[in-house]
């Protein structure tokens, strides 16, 4: 974008400048732009209080509206967010509550209003908090504090006592917990906030149903509903009744359980609170349980199971498998018995659930015991033991999260970094036209001192433009970097959910039918079974190997560290580990490198990429066909050559391996599947020698891929 000022327009601009001037006496800029924009303080602020009512809607109106979002101004940009963050957290879509709430962090150094940066804190707070991240959830909850005490205001002093307390209860300090309840119900109660209030005799309940003082904490749900229906707040009472429904099915009560779980489960539809619809549909399933109604529990474990599943509420899940587990041990199904509790156990160990973990080691040690195996039976009831005393949590972190976290932080950066330069330049250009009017106004003589003035001005401007052109440049670059992140995420994900995947499940079909049909195989049979399981072993153990050193490399875990190594030492190293495989086609592969050839490389690099060309060549080499390895020393270059007797490639071809930066690979003369990944390493370590890689091939009559560096 250009910004500049032509001297010979001089008048023009001046008379222009008079009537804004004029108009701006008379229509502050301000209110002119407010009008007519919907997007404004008063509708967020409606859409906020509209969302517990009627959360569907807001949704709707507001993902219509997000593609148009970033041209907002604050803070109803940073109120929008915020606003669409909080209606996830409700729906406990807590991914998308974060994504939102991030937009909302990175805006606040242009905000001064302390209270919209209380209410972001809030809501960073509540998602780190409900995905039992307890430590950043607490760091977000003392910044609340910190406002909350420079304004010395009431009602966030009870929020943040009521955030603490939940942090405080889901921890196990029960007693600080009530003790801040207690200090927050009395401010709510002071300031008569009837929404706060419900929320706070919830959370009491809550305690009082964890402390088995079941009749209280009835009495303090009863408080929240009656609210809570007087307030038409659907999302917080469908959450109501169902623990409501927890504190009846413990005092034995199960048709007021039924009742209240089914109101629940009604609002949740509505709300389309899919949290609320699955955590129902598993409370009733325990009822149903508990009544001896079989059917009906494993129907409501079944749905509850679906959608978590179909919305990843992998706790949810756990619980479910759980559940299910347990029903199938009333009815003697040990199989689906022992199918459950194994899949509950690993997602327990995940969450460090300890009491799931400690039931589904039960479960197991039962169905071993009634399987008379007892060996195994002891061995599940001494870690149903362990299980008892654990207590730990894990903080989980993703490398692909770190990466998109990391780029998209750099690219807000250099977004307000633009938008900073923007707003001098539009500071300066105002400046300058006040400065025109006193000078026209005063008298004609300084008509020439003030064109003389734009001419410095157009000359600084240009200079800004320049800049901002410049920084124009580096975001394209960003953005461009950032997509192929993005790619290469996507494709890292796609490696993991299926080339990963596939050849486990084919080598769990081997592995199942070697050990259920052992007996009816001939030797020669079992012997090639045998071999075809250990070259998908082989081809997974390189997959996996490769995904390491890619992963490694991007997360800058693997430096160049270069030392004097005998370059024939470690291609016979590599010629070894990748024997058995040319073996199999019966290729010969020769090492005609001299002998104490000295070469000074990162040796852990250059093995990984003598490895995946060497591994290609015999990939595309036919049976009986021939590897070779040389090496020519061109003044201070070393050249590598792997050449094969295989198929070869044409132009298109070889420019695509040597240009693109994606992802590329075909299928073998034995039809050996591939991701690519091990090219793609091959050519970020040769980068990392300042070396390159050229590819000499033709179709039918093989390739050599020729690796130079530099000898010293």
């Amino acid at each position: 974008m250009r910004l500049g000022i032509q001297p010979k327009h001089f008048i023009i601009l001046f008379l222009f400048q008079i009537f804004v001037l004029s108009l701006s006496l008379f229509f502050p800029l301000n209110s002119l732009l407010g009008q007519g924009n919907v997007m404004n303080v008063k509708y967020l602020q409606e859409m906020e209080m509209k969302r517990l009512t009627n959360p569907n809607q807001v949704k709707h109106e507001l993902l219509e509206f997000l593609p148009k979002a970033n041209q907002l101004k604050n803070p109803e940009k940073t109120m929008f967010f915020k606003v669409l963050a909080m209606l996830y957290v409700d729906l406990s879509i807590r991914d998308s509550a974060l994504t939102f709430n991030r937009v909302c962090l990175a805006e606040l150094n242009e905000i001064e209003d302390p209270n919209i940066h209380f209410d972001v804190y809030n809501t960073q707070g509540q998602i780190f908090s409900r995905n039992q991240q307890y430590d950043s959830a607490l760091y977000y909850f003392m910044l609340m504090r910190g406002i909350a005490e420079e304004l010395n205001d009431t009602n966030k002093f009870a929020a943040y006592y009521n955030n603490i307390a939940i942090v405080q209860d889901d921890l196990g300090h029960r007693l600080s917990a009530y003790e801040n309840y207690m200090k927050a119900l009395e401010l709510f109660e002071l300031l008569d906030d009837q929404p706060s209030l419900a929320v706070t005799y919830n959370n009491l309940a809550l305690i009082n149903q964890t402390l088995g003082e079941l009749e209280k904490s009835i009495e303090y749900f009863n408080k929240a509903i009656e609210i809570n229906i007087r307030l038409n707040n659907l999302i917080n009472l469908a959450m109501n009744y169902n623990n409501l429904g927890i504190s009846y099915k413990e005092l034995g009560r199960f048709g007021d359980a039924i009742t209240v779980f089914q109101k629940s489960v009604e609002i949740a539809h509505k709300t389309g609170s899919i949290y609320d619809e699955a955590r129902t549909e598993y409370n009733l399933g325990n009822i149903y349980k508990e009544l001896g109604d079989l059917d009906l529990a494993k129907k409501s474990y079944l749905q509850s199971l679906k959608t978590c599943s179909d919305n990843d509420i992998q706790y949810g899940v756990m619980l479910n498998y759980n559940g299910l587990a347990k029903l199938y041990e009333e009815t003697e199904n040990w199989e689906q018995c022992e199918y459950f509790a194994s899949r509950a156990i690993k997602l327990a160990q995940e969450f460090d659930h300890f009491l799931t973990l400690k039931e589904s080691y039960r479960l197991l040690s039962v169905v071993n015991e009634k399987r008379n195996n007892n060996v195994k039976a002891l061995e599940f009831y001494k870690l149903y033991h362990m299980a008892d005393d654990t207590v730990t949590a894990r903080d989980n972190r993703d490398f692909i999260i770190e990466l998109q976290t990391k780029y998209d932080t750099e690219r807000k950066e250099l977004e307000n970094e633009t938008l900073k330069l923007e707003n001098d330049k539009k500071t300066q250009i105002i400046r300058d036209q006040k400065i025109i009017t006193l000078v026209v106004s005063s008298a004609l003589f300084f008509v020439i001192m003030l064109a003389i003035f734009l001419i410095r001005t157009q000359r600084s401007l240009k200079r800004a433009n320049q800049k901002l052109n410049a920084l124009n440049m580096d975001f394209a670059a960003q953005n461009k970097l950032l997509e192929e992140t993005i790619n290469t995420r996507d494709k890292l994900f796609s490696i993991i959910g299926h080339d990963l995947r596939s050849p486990f499940n084919s080598m769990l079909g081997f592995l199942n039918l070697m050990v259920e049909d052992f007996d009816s195989f001939e030797k020669e049979e079992q012997k090639a079974v045998l071999s075809d399981f250990y070259k998908k072993s082989a081809d997974l153990y390189n997959l996996v190997e490769n995904l390491l050193q890619w992963a490694l490399q991007q997360k800058g875990e693997i430096s160049y560290q270069p030392d004097y190594n005998d370059l024939w030492e470690i291609l016979n190293e590599e010629i070894t580990f990748l024997k058995s495989r040319a073996e199999r086609k019966q290729i010969a592969i020769q090492n005609e490198v001299p002998e104490n050839l000295s070469l000074y490389c990162d040796r852990n690099m250059i093995s990984t990429i003598f490895r995946n060309i060497i591994n290609n060549a015999i990939k595309f080499t036919p049976h009986h066909g021939a590897v070779t390895i040389l090496a020519e020393i061109r003044n201070n270059d070393l050249d590598v050559i792997i050449c094969d007797t295989g198929n070869g490639m044409d132009d298109a071809t070889i420019k695509r391996i040597s240009t693109s930066e994606n992802f590329y690979s075909a299928k073998g003369t034995d039809k050996e599947t591939g991701v690519g990944l091990g090219l793609k390493i091959v050519k970020d370590f040769i980068r990392a020698h300042n070396g390159e890689m050229l590819i000499k091939s033709n179709p039918g009559k093989g390739s050599c891929f020729i690796v130079r560096l530099n000898k010293h």
